[in-house]
Order: C-alpha cells, then structure tokens, then sequence
C-alpha cells in the first residue's frame, strides 16, 4: 500500500462518506504534499507522532488509530499531533473567506502591523461552495454565494528543532504554562480573522495540511521563534476567560459593555447547565466528561440545552452579533469545566416545592437537577418527533441525521433517541 501510494498517488473514491462536512466526487493527487510544503511540511511529520499511535479522522469529531503506516495516515483531513512533545501550534480560523488569498492577505496584515512576529508556518483549509455573511454599519446582514470560499482554516505554527515542550507526566509546568500562554497570545493577535479563544494547545489536534482532502500552503519556510521569542511579542498573560471575552466583544462588533453583560449572564446559565446534569449523571454529560473531558461534546450540549432563542438578548442585536458572544460563552464554558470542581445546583423553588419539602439539601437538589434534564429531554423529543412528521409530509425519507437537522439537535442525541422519536411517530399515527 505505501508503494503504491508513492508510485501512483492518492485517490479517493466516492462511497457516500462524509468528509469535513460533505461527500467528495472521486479525485485524486499524486506524490506528497509534504514535499511541496519545503521545511514547514517537514517539521510537521517530524510533530505527529509515530505511524502506530497516529490518530486521525474525517471530522474533528471522531479521531481514531489510522496507523500502522505514518505514511499513509498523514492523507486523513483531521490530524492529531503529538500530545506528549508538542512542537505544533494550532490556531483556528472560525471564518469564512472569500478565497485563500483573501485570508493570507490579512494575516500578512497583522504581522505587518507588528502583532505578530512572523507568518504561521502552514494553512490549510476546505475549498468549496459557501455563504458568507456581513453586517454593514446599520446592521443589515448580507449574504454572498462563493463557489470556492475558504473554510474555517487552520494555522499551524512550529517550534523549531528541539524545541517541543514536554506535556508527559514528567514533563515541567513552566514551560507547559508558557507554551499555553504563547497560544492564547497568537489567537489575540487574531481574534477578528474569527480565532477560537478557546482552542487548547495540548490537544494538537486540527486540519491536516498533509491531507489531498485540503487547500495548503507554506507561509513561512525562514523564521522559527522559539517560545521565549514568541512571548516577547503577543501577550502571554491574558487568561483563557479574558480572551473569550475579548473575542465576544471583537467578533461580535458589539461594545465592550453590553457583550460583557450578555457574556456573564450566559456564561452562568451554561455553568447551571452542566451542574445540573453533573448532579443526576446525565448520560449525554458523562459520555462528554469521562474518562476525560471532551470539550467538543460538551459544547455540543450546551449548543443544544441553551439555543440562542431561549437566551435573553438585546432585541437591537443583530443575528450575527449575537451568536458570536454565544459561541464564545459556549466554547469557553465548555474548554474551563471541570467535574471535580462542580458545585451543587440551586434547590428549585413554586413549581417543585410539593416534591422538595421535606427533602434533605442533597436530595432536593437531585430532585431538581432530574427534573431540569426531563424537561429539556421532552422538549428536545418534541422537537424531532414534530421534524420527522415535517419531512414526510414534504415528501422526503427521515434519517436520523436530517431529523437532528431539521429539529435543531446534536446528530449524537438523534441516534440516540431515535427508537424513542420512532416510536412517539407511530403513537402520534395511530392518534
């Protein structure tokens, strides 16, 4: 299989699977895109780690084993770097450009305006049809169609040879703690191209500019800070909660006053969330937090138990506006939780009193904290019993993954209420 991936190249073949959000039509690219990258694409091999503990994916969603080969488990579109030397640096663009140009052309902006010290190393993005939307100054929100619009790309810097930061159990926590505030120092600098506050350092894991599946680049093949170097140009004292603040307030367009408002109301409603599903041992929770936790999943739930439309907002934001200070809260509130630090939730008052009186504290809060889940758990079933009955009526065949479209859920929650949707149809049929 490596010979022939050398002498023929890689192709892909379309069987219906999904990659980074959509299905591919056959293609295929020969010799290595590590070959075109000059240095940059060689230094990113060398920060993966070894064929047989290679773990990648389709989607950021599930990483697996693709080893034994290193070889061929650099084509995957999500890549993990290594986690115990940590030589990559991951920034996520949560924007949409025009095209790659467009998106090199302002981060060059930032490193001419002294922000930063140097171009990334690598880019690397989907090329593909989407829609982009602006605001203008009076708050009407545009959108334009881009049949080859840069998707929500990655940047990968790179510590230079010798350089990686022990993040093993034997590993120094200074380093680890700067190499942590070096990440949130470049993602400052770039908040307004759409950076991720929240994106952990440790994890290494991102877009693969290796992959066929992928529009790359090398944009810096000269220069190679080191930590130290790097951290006497961003600021490496800003706090994870501080820069998710900032990004709400920059992403957003919003004045500094009201995002703040809105990011700490929200915020404690995200925290009562999870403290109330860590209280009755929601499923959907302890699969996101055990054996470790799974930022990624835990945003989804919140994404779900929290949508923007049950959340108090100023009735003059625009849409834009306010999903941005949403996504902020959410990413943080899910990247800073920690389950052994949970508090205990609020007895609940009215509507559950004839249930509490005479509870101990303990109980009264379990009582409370399952009722809280219940209620969302009917809602969220509601919701896609009412979207299969739309599809059908529209003509179409219900799968699991377009009813959690249709009803505004995780695909994850689909599959697993799916003999429960399918059953409350058949009851609403024979009604």
């Amino acid at each position: 299989m490596e010979r022939d991936r050398l002498e023929h190249g890689f192709r892909h073949r379309d069987f219906g699977q999904i990659v980074l959000g959509r299905r591919r039509a056959d293609f295929g690219e020969t010799g290595l895109r590590s070959d075109h990258l000059g240095l940059s694409g060689a230094l990113f091999v060398g920060g993966c780690p070894k064929g047989k503990t290679l773990r990648g994916g389709r989607s950021k969603d599930v990483m697996m084993p693709v080893g034994p080969s290193k070889l061929l488990g650099l084509d995957v579109a999500y890549i993990e770097g290594n986690r115990r030397m940590v030589s990559l640096i991951r920034v996520d663009l949560d924007l949409v450009f025009p095209s790659p140009d467009h998106a090199i052309a302002a981060i060059r902006d930032v490193v001419e305006a002294g922000d930063l010290p140097c171009m990334p190393h690598l880019i690397c993005g989907d090329v593909g049809p989407a829609r982009i939307r602006t605001t203008s100054e009076d708050g009407t929100t545009t959108e334009v169609y881009h049949l080859e619009a840069f998707i929500r790309p990655h940047l990968w810097v790179i510590l230079p040879r010798g350089s990686a930061v022990n993040c093993g159990p034997n590993g120094r926590s200074e380093p680890r703690r700067l190499l942590a505030g070096v990440a949130r120092g470049i993602n400052s600098a770039l908040l307004h191209l759409g950076a991720d506050p929240a994106a952990s350092p440790f994890l290494v894991r991102g877009k693969n500019p290796l992959s066929p599946y992928l529009w790359s680049a090398a944009l810096n093949n000269q220069v190679w800070p080191s930590l130290s170097e790097w951290s006497d140009w961003v600021d490496t004292r800003i706090s994870p909660e501080k820069l998710s603040r900032q990004a709400a307030e920059v992403q957003s367009g919003l004045d500094k006053a009201p995002s703040n408002v809105a990011f700490t109301a929200w915020q404690r409603t995200a925290y009562d969330l999870l403290r109330a599903a860590h209280s009755v041992n929601d499923p959907i929770y302890l699969d996101a937090v055990q054996p470790s936790v799974d930022p990624s999943a835990l945003a989804d739930l919140l994404r779900e138990r929290m949508p923007l439309a049950d959340l108090d907002r100023d009735p003059a934001w625009s849409d834009v506006a306010a999903e941005r200070v949403w996504n902020s809260v959410v990413s943080h509130a899910s990247a800073s939780w920690d389950p052994s630090k949970a508090e205990v939730v609020r007895v609940a008052r009215g509507a559950m009193r004839h249930v509490t009186d005479g509870m101990t504290r303990k109980k009264a809060q379990s009582a409370a904290g399952k009722r809280a889940v219940a209620i969302r758990a009917d809602k969220t079933l509601t919701a896609m019993i009412d979207a299969y009955h739309t599809i059908v009526a529209d003509g179409g065949s219900p799968s699991q993954t377009g009813v959690a479209v249709k009803a505004g859920v995780n695909r994850r929650t689909a599959i697993r209420m799916w003999a429960e949707v399918t059953s409350g149809v058949c009851k609403t049929v024979s009604n």
